[in-house]
């Protein structure tokens, strides 16, 4: 939990913002402290004690500390707002995640961060209504937070708010072409909603312009590359639809979907014997990662092609 690695120092005055420093030995200057000063000392001291047990794995022990510092002053924000951290990524309790992004945002109500990890922490306990609340607050102190663009309109749809769920997953994308969710991710999951989303109301055009977007923008993200071949599929454009299950099956030969809906677009495209030679391969394979029900429709679709091939055969 990368943001919550920091510790901070008092800020000489009562409800004062904290600013984010990295983790290190705090000392305090200074003997006679006005009280809410040294209300901020001990706070500090707790926080800091918090996040060195947090770093040496010790999530009970920091929560312990949180609080306590949180005792001791509770208007510091950044006691408040790590807390809910621990909680959300760390302990995934985000009710009590979502307290405590309160408890900082109500310090701090200007502050797009907190309203957005409140908006985040609601989301996962379902209530969207309320997560909505708090991502649109989020971007109208920061109107190119384009991750909180992206969660507003993932809750939008939750709700079924459709038409405010496409507008919010095109101003992330506008905002943030490359959007990274976590640092692992190899990006586009906003483009892919959106494609998706298209693809359930059965606008195929809509679907293939945001797809090739998506795979201009993220080349290495199969997901895309797989959504671009369903929605040419669905508009008959089968050649197409094969160069994609390609680029799909380029990075992942065990992907399900593409190892069969590639064999489905060379049939559809005039090509049964590369069809078939998918299929077989498939099926040797054992399904490839797909699923039994899929492996299953791969046998009924390679019999049935199998079937048409003799009958061509004979006939010619």
């Amino acid at each position: 939990m990368r943001e919550a690695s920091h510790a901070v120092r008092g800020s000489g005055w009562c409800g004062g913002a904290m600013a984010p420093l990295g983790l290190a030995v705090l000392i305090l200057a200074g003997l006679l402290l006005p009280a809410c000063d040294a209300d901020r000392a001990e706070a500090v001291r707790a926080y800091n004690e918090g996040m060195q047990a947090f770093e040496m794995g010790g999530t009970s022990q920091a929560v312990g500390f949180m609080e306590l510092a949180l005792e001791e002053d509770p208007s510091f924000t950044d006691a408040a707002y790590t807390l809910g951290q621990i909680y959300q990524q760390r302990m995934g309790d985000p009710e009590n995640a979502a307290h405590n992004f309160r408890r900082a945002l109500d310090q701090e109500p200007d502050n797009p961060r907190f309203a957005y990890r409140l908006g985040s922490a609601l989301a996962e306990t379902g209530d969207h209504s309320q997560a909505i609340r708090y991502f649109r607050q989020a971007v109208s102190h920061d109107p190119e937070y384009a991750r909180a663009w992206y969660e507003k309109g993932m809750s939008q749809q939750a709700e079924g708010d459709f038409m405010d769920a496409v507008e919010s997953l095109t101003e992330a994308i506008q905002l943030e072409p490359r959007l990274r969710l976590a640092e692992d991710d190899i990006g586009g999951e906003h483009y892919h909603a959106l494609g998706d989303l298209y693809l359930r109301f059965r606008l195929y055009d809509h679907a293939i312009g945001v797809y090739e977007n998506a795979v201009r923008n993220n080349p290495e993200a199969t997901r895309l590359h797989h959504g671009l071949g369903v929605s040419l599929m669905n508009l008959d454009r089968h050649s197409q639809a094969v160069e994609s299950f390609e680029e799909v099956l380029a990075r992942d030969e065990e992907h399900g979907s593409a190892n069969f809906n590639i064999a489905v677009a060379y049939y559809e495209s005039g090509d049964l014997d590369a069809a078939i030679a998918q299929l077989t391969d498939l099926v040797e394979r054992g399904g490839a990662g797909m699923t039994g029900p899929r492996r299953q429709a791969a046998e009924a679709l390679l019999d049935d092609l199998t079937a048409e091939e003799e009958e061509e055969e004979e006939e010619g």
